[in-house]
This record gives structure tokens, C-alpha cells and sequence, in this order.
């Protein structure tokens, strides 16, 4: 029987369902953001007042810049010169929706709200792949519901299209090589599917994903490295070692090659070829200093950038850039101690709570009273816990270190938990890209029990 090339698209009566999800998650972020409304133009500086004004230069034709700190008095006014302090690619998505609404905030929350509403889909996506199609509409739905996913978008912030991003690389990961990963029974071989045709193992699927991940860093690049992780996956799936590290070096290259544009750009109006951005720098001499204790601190960065005040913005960027990594990795080597002991502490500071988009809010008092912002703080919190403690209930069901789809899971909760708990800062809004696969992972027992509990209830009658 030939299969159709796009039969993993069918939603097998479940597209009304998605439709009600997705409505859903979408009424709920829109709501959102129209009673809890901070302004990226407010003149506060923070990350999102950057995004809206690197956003709109990008959409008047003035390129990826920003204010020289050091080029004026105090409080400016200040010469604008090219950076790569932020990554490019949420700027960017901005400034395609502003030319769409001629600069409308409220057009880049709507867009915020829809990719919010949109990642509920993608769990649908990995759920099914992964377990079934129960868990994957229950996950879904948990994850529509979930308070600070609700509460991000309002924030011109990335953790919103990273999060949407994070989940479609995984998809796309299933998708393209996960999909055809039993093993012939005469030759011992695995075979890759793309697109629900199986034929022999493929470079192309690896290297779509490749140029997949790339782009996706543009964004953030929090993923740079997670190719490397999914070789131990590929060796489970193919039985191969070999197979599996090929595949690794043909991913790691497109996405180099995703990123060349870029990086090639970077060498030009800084003189230096920065991958991605240079701010990546500053939580990771803030997690690998003396003063670390697991939280993010400006002292390390502000002591680089006046060691370098005296050169040219562009150039002082990257001096400051190689200054931080150099100093991250000398504490390194030579306090490792002092690491292992900042390990828990990340842990605990990135895991504890999941009510930070509303401490952010805050910083623009008049979006939110101190009232209204601790009661949706307890309900953030409440809920958080209860999907940890769902997923750690459904533990049993979804651990696995020998079945391919699982084991994605698990290399992708240990990522990151590595990521966060000893590279960089141990940041609570960080783990919003965890968020959706902690709704999927409580999903699996209460999808367990509902499969189960109709049997049960028949034979006791």
C-alpha cells in the first residue's frame, strides 16, 4: 500500500478539537493583553523597549543597530552604531509585522498571541508522534490553559516565538528523522521517512532540520548545540554510531551554513565573525564569576565594559565579548568547586516558580496593580506545580532511554536543565521553552488513566 506523502498531517477527527484549543489559547492570550497592556515606549529600557526600536529601524531601512552608551553625556543623546548584542531574528520578525500595521504594538501582541496559541498545536504534533493522539489533545489543552503562557505575549519579549520555535524543531525533528526509525529485520538497518515515504537513510531530512536549527537560532540560540544531543538519538533509532555521528556533522554544517548570512554580516560591521550574538556573553561571565550565586548580575558585564570604554562601539562590543567568555572560562578551569556548587543553585532559581513574565510586567506599574499581580502570581505557581507533579507521576510511562521518540524528550529535558543549570544563569523566564513539553508530559498519565478508567469501571459492573 503507497503511502501519502503528507499522511502524518491528518488529524484523524481530532481538527475539531485543535480548532477549540487553538481558539481557546487564543482567547485567553488576546484577553490577556488587552487589560494588561505594558508599552515597549513607555521609556523604560528594558529588553522589550530594544526589540520594538531595533524592530522599527529594521523597518525604515537604518539596519540592526543600537545606542553607543559611550558616545554621549550621560542620559544621551547618543550616536547609533551596528550591534550584535541581541539576536537579529525577533527584531526581524517585528519589523515584518510593522510593515504590515505601520508600527502597530498591539499588531506585534496579536502576533505574540497567535504563536502562543499556535505552539498548543505543535504539542498536539510531538504528543501524537511521541505517545498518542490522547495525550497529545490533552497536552495541548493543558498547555492553552497554562497561566505565564498566557501571561508572556502581552511582552514584546522572545520567549514567546522561542518557545514556538523550540517545539517546532522538535516537531520537524520527529517529522523528518524519527518517523521511519524501525529497523529492517534481514539487514539490521534503519530507514528514514520523509514525508511518509520510506526508503533508504537520507542526508536531506538531516540537513533541512540542520538548516532548520539555524535559522531558528537567529532567534535565540539557546539550540545551537542540541544537534550534538540528538546524535545519541539518531545511534538509539538507527543502530548505528557511525550513522549517527554523520548525520550530527551534515546538521551541525547546515546550520552553519543557516547562519553564514549573518555571521558574515556581523564580520563586516564589527570586524569579527560573531555567530549569533555577542550578549550570550554577558549571562555566561554572570554565571562563572566570583559573585555567582546562580542569579544573573550586570557587575561582571559593566566591569568589561569599562575596561574597553575607550574603544569604538563596534570594536568595544567585541572586545567586551571576548573579555567575558575569557573570564567565564578561566573561573572555569579554575574553580571547580565553586561550580558544582552553583549547579543546584541554577536548578532551583530556573525550576522554582513560573511567575516571572509578571514580575517584568511589573516594571511598568500602571499594566498591573502589586495586588492583582501576586493572585495571578499564586495561580501561575499553583498550576506550575501541578503539571511537575503530573509529569513526575507519569515518569514511569514516558522515561526511556531506548525508545528514540522518548529518549528525544529526555535528551531535550536534560538539555536544557544543562544549559541553565551550569552554562549560563539559572533565569526563571528562561524555562518558558520547557513550559509546552511539561504540559505534554502531564498530559501522559491523565491520558493513561482515561484510556483505563472505562475498563476499569466496566468490569467492576
Amino acid at each position: 500500500m503507497k503511502r501519502r506523502p503528507f499522511a502524518f498531517l491528518s488529524l484523524r477527527g481530532d481538527s475539531a478539537w485543535l480548532l477549540a484549543i487553538f481558539l481557546l489559547a487564543l482567547a485567553l492570550r488576546v484577553t490577556w493583553l488587552h487589560f494588561v497592556d505594558p508599552s515597549p515606549t513607555d521609556g523604560r529600557v528594558d529588553d522589550a523597549a530594544v526589540y520594538h526600536r531595533t524592530a522599527v529601524a529594521i523597518s525604515n531601512g537604518e539596519g540592526f543597530q543600537w545606542e553607543d552608551g559611550f558616545s554621549g553625556p550621560p542620559g544621551g543623546p547618543f550616536e547609533m552604531a551596528p550591534t550584535a548584542y541581541w539576536s537579529v531574528g525577533y527584531p526581524a520578525m517585528l519589523a515584518g509585522v510593522y510593515l504590515l500595521t505601520d508600527t502597530n504594538v498591539l499588531g506585534a501582541k496579536l502576533f505574540n498571541a497567535v504563536l502562543g496559541a499556535a505552539t498548543c498545536l505543535l504539542v498536539y504534533v510531538v504528543g501524537r508522534q511521541v505517545f498518542d493522539r490522547r495525550a497529545g489533545l490533552v497536552g495541548a489543552g493543558i498547555l492553552a490553559l497554562f497561566p505565564s503562557q498566557v501571561f508572556l505575549p502581552t511582552l514584546l519579549m522572545t520567549e514567546t516565538p522561542w518557545t514556538f520555535l523550540t517545539m517546532l524543531l522538535l516537531a520537524l525533528t520527529l517529522v523528518l528523522t524519527l518517523r521511519g526509525n524501525r529497523v529492517d529485520a534481514e539487514t539490521g538497518k534503519s530507514r528514514l521517512r520523509v514525508f511518509g515515504y520510506a526508503g533508504r537513510a537520507s542526508w536531506l531530512p538531516v540537513a533541512l532540520l540542520g538548516l532548520a536549527f539555524g535559522a531558528a537560532s537567529l532567534v535565540r540560540g539557546e539550540m545551537l548545540a542540541f544537534p550534538l544531543a540528538l546524535v545519541a538519538v539518531w545511534a538509539i533509532a538507527y543502530r548505528s554510531g557511525r550513522r549517527a555521528a554523520g548525520y550530527g556533522v551534515v546538521a551541525v554544517a547546515a546550520m552553519l551554513l543557516a547562519l553564514l548570512p549573518w555571521t558574515l554580516r556581523n564580520w563586516k560591521a564589527l570586524g569579527y565573525p560573531v555567530l549569533v550574538s555577542t550578549g550570550s556573553a554577558d549571562n555566561l561571565v554572570a554565571g562563572h564569576w566570583p559573585g555567582a550565586d546562580g542569579l544573573g548580575s550586570f557587575v561582571p558585564g559593566i566591569e568589561a565594559n569599562n575596561a574597553h570604554k575607550e574603544l569604538p562601539a563596534p570594536e568595544r562590543e567585541v572586545a567586551v565579548y571576548k573579555e567575558e567568555v575569557r573570564r567565564a572560562l578561566s573561573f572555569m578551569v579554575h574553580n571547580p568547586s565553586k561550580e558544582l556548587e552553583l549547579i543546584p543553585k541554577k536548578l532551583r532559581h530556573f525550576y522554582q516558580r513560573d511567575s516571572r513574565p509578571l514580575d517584568l510586567i511589573r516594571l511598568h506599574p500602571y499594566a498591573l496593580s502589586e495586588q492583582n499581580k501576586d493572585l495571578f502570581s499564586n495561580v501561575a505557581n499553583v498550576y506550575y506545580y501541578c503539571a511537575a507533579g503530573l509529569a513526575l507521576l507519569g515518569l514511569p510511562l514516558w522515561l526511556s532511554l531506548r525508545n528514540p521518540k522518548k529518549l528525544l524528550i529526555v535528551a531535550f529535558v536534560i538539555y536544557y536543565s544543562f544549559l541553565f543549570g551550569f552554562v549560563f544563569i539559572g533565569e526563571e523566564r528562561l524555562h518558558a521553552a520547557v513550559i509546552p513539553m511539561l504540559s505534554l508530559l502531564a498530559a501522559v498519565p491523565l491520558a493513561w488513566a482515561s484510556e483505563r478508567a472505562p475498563r476499569l469501571l466496566s468490569r467492576g459492573t
